[in-house]
């Protein structure tokens, strides 16, 4: 996925530019680097201006990532399903996907490749290779989807799907992703093999 710069990072390469190109300049002027040859002079200038350059890539990606990371909260899933994806669709399950794409979405993927049940704030998925029929709470064999829509709420619409059903949605919104975030491609190809393999005996 490459590097990803930290706010820190470019701010540090900064300082060192500005200590590299500044000091020696402030103390060659004031006469006290009497001893600093010119080639050494030059040097510390090509040095600091190459931090700087650095720095101010480091910036920009560090930028465009927060940009993106924004961009991510007004993404709406249902603009980019076809209508056959939604038609066809459960609902509460489609809501669980919504209320969480796409920046959880990776997230979600790298606890179903593990089959992990995932309980994040106001929406819940449990798989059932993870209950015992004798447990309190057994949905049956498939994948339940609940949603709480906001705190205090008594209404908390509640679905179980098949493991077909769970698996092909999920591909659908993993194109819409991947057309979204291209860089996530590889990662989330990679992701959906390992949980293919791993729900087979349930497909």
């Amino acid at each position: 996925m490459g590097f990803k710069p930290k706010k820190v990072c470019y701010l540090i390469l900064r300082i060192l530019a500005f200590a590299v190109l500044i000091v020696p300049v402030f103390l060659k002027t004031q006469d006290i680097l009497t001893e600093l040859s010119n080639s050494t002079f030059i040097l510390l200038i090509f040095i600091g201006t190459t931090l700087l350059i650095i720095g101010d890539i480091f910036e920009r990606k560090y930028q465009e990532q927060a940009e993106e990371f924004a961009n991510k909260k007004f993404i709406s899933l249902g603009d980019y399903l076809s209508e056959k994806d939604i038609v066809n669709t459960d609902d509460v399950m489609f809501d669980f996907y919504a209320a969480n794409f796409p920046d959880k979405f990776i997230t979600i993927l790298e606890h179903f490749s593990n089959l992990e049940d995932i309980p994040f704030d106001y929406t819940y998925c449990n798989l059932s290779v993870n209950w015992l029929p004798t447990e309190e709470g057994y949905f049956g064999k498939g994948v339940w989807f609940s949603m709480t829509y906001g705190p205090g709420l008594d209404n908390q619409p509640e679905t179980v799907v098949d493991y077909k059903t769970f698996f092909n949605f999920l591909i659908s919104v993993s194109r819409v992703y991947i057309r979204l975030f291209s860089k996530d491609a590889k990662k989330v190809k990679k992701l959906l093999k390992i949980m293919k393999k791993k729900l087979k005996p349930y497909l």
